[in-house]
């Protein structure tokens, strides 16, 4: 069932409760105002009735009483039988009809009639029968032409609300769906393809929040379809030097035009570990994204283990004229993580460090403990990151235009294995950089 139907039919049943409830509640309050009404009125027409009695009965007796009502009352309004005839009948203390303005049970016992609701008649204290007043009707002909006439109002007007409850709830129903139905088009449209689209975000309602929620999954997937092709294209990038270096080499050497010297050798070797490495930090890649890369946490002597590990890289600032500096938290004090992935992301982070500053430059490897966390921040004075490329730092092979060119090295997986190894330490990786001042990348485990 479509959802223009389903809001019309929802305000067409509120419309018709709406109605029955009003109308049922109009009418009984209107018909008790009615049976109150009609009954204060019997009250004081009988009180009217029982002074008229008195006095014809203190002039003649009963016989003066039958006389006066069936002058008075008899044929009044139509006469007997007539829509407005009252009935009014007396007994005697002893129980006989003394009095009927209609003839018919004069003489007969009060008991064997069927008379109810008396009144008794007293005359100086003294009581002298019992009045049964009966009206004919408890409604005349307007009271009942009224009664009809607001049923009747009721009636046309609960079908004029159903109309207006239809014709509101298409309509309604039309103006709110129309968002969506171009929501829907959009994503009727939305492929690989055609991940450009958008949905227009023209309110600030439910619909409007889901118009910007698909906008921002059309982003992240046009992103992530950008990065993909850029990730093939520099997966064969980096497959295809080293395996053309290979390929060359052993061309060459089955050519006999260079011999299998050393050095030859040597460096085919190294072209073979540079595929391996690449294909190595891929599978760790990906066993993260699975969430099956193993975390072995033990608990190391935090001084000891950083020490050792910016070792090797004071012989390489020392080559490349560059200030390493390192500020370590006391002998002594320990924390619980794994060595071997630790180590890996230290070693990424201070390669890059090196990596990108010049000679006269300066690096820092700071590590602290503070509040129950491991505090590390790898600091150099490098050409900076844009600002544009911040965002993307961490995704593999991304290469931002001037810091991260493919003329100083790497895969370009260092920094998505960086950021995967501490994640699964369940930590944060981030980094903050100023262009022509340095880059700081910080670690919280």
């Amino acid at each position: 069932m479509k959802i223009t139907v389903k809001i019309t039919a929802a305000l067409l049943i509120v419309a018709v409760l709406s109605v029955l409830v009003t109308s049922f509640f109009a009418v009984k309050e209107i018909s008790d105002s009615f049976d109150f009404y009609v009954k204060q009125n019997i009250n004081a027409r009988a009180k009217m009735i029982l002074s008229y009695i008195g006095e014809l009965y203190f002039a003649g007796g009963w016989e003066a009483v039958q006389a006066g009502l069936q002058m008075s009352h008899g044929r009044r309004s139509g006469g007997p039988g007539g829509p407005r005839q009252e009935r009014i009948i007396i007994t005697a203390p002893d129980g006989t009809v003394v009095v009927d303005n209609n003839w018919e049970y004069l003489g007969q016992k009060e008991k064997d009639l069927p008379l109810k609701n008396g009144q008794e008649i007293y005359l100086n204290g003294q009581k002298i029968g019992t009045l049964y007043y009966q009206p004919f009707t408890v409604y005349g002909l307007l009271e009942e032409s009224f009664i009809s006439s607001v049923k009747r109002a009721n009636f046309f007007g609960g079908l004029l609300a159903v109309a207006v409850a239809l014709v509101l709830g298409f309509f309604l129903s039309q103006r709110l769906l129309a968002p969506l139905k171009t929501l829907i088009a959009v994503v009727g449209k939305f492929s690989s393809k055609n991940l450009h689209l958008r949905a227009p975000e023209t309110s600030n309602d439910e619909i409007g929040e889901l118009a910007r929620a698909f906008n921002r999954m059309a982003e992240a997937l046009e992103r992530n379809e950008k990065l993909r092709r850029q990730m093939i294209a520099d997966i064969a990038h980096e497959l295809r030097t080293p395996l053309s270096i290979l390929q060359g080499n052993f061309e060459l050497l089955l050519e006999k035009v260079i011999e299998a010297d050393e050095e030859t050798l040597r460096s085919l070797a190294e072209e073979v570990k540079r595929l391996s490495r690449l294909v190595e930090e891929l599978r760790e890649l990906s066993l993260a994204e699975a969430g099956e890369l193993k975390i072995l946490p033990v608990e190391v002597e935090v001084n000891q283990f950083f020490s050792e590990v910016a070792a090797p890289f004071t012989s390489l600032a020392e080559a490349k004229s560059i200030s390493f500096e390192t500020t370590l938290p006391a002998k002594g004090e320990k924390y619980s993580f794994d060595p071997d992935r630790m180590k890996q992301v230290v070693y990424n982070l201070l390669t890059n460090a090196f990596q990108y500053t010049g000679e006269g430059g300066k690096v820092k490897l700071e590590v602290k403990l503070l509040d129950g966390k491991l505090l590390i921040e790898v600091t150099d004075t490098g050409p900076g990151i844009p600002p544009e490329d911040l965002p993307y730092i961490f995704e593999r092979f991304y290469r931002g235009e001037k810091s991260r060119s493919r003329t100083t090295g790497g895969s370009g997986l260092g920094l998505a294995i960086a950021k995967s190894l501490v994640e699964a330490h369940g930590g944060k990786i981030w980094v903050e950089s100023t262009v022509g001042q340095g880059t700081t990348f910080k670690v919280v485990v």
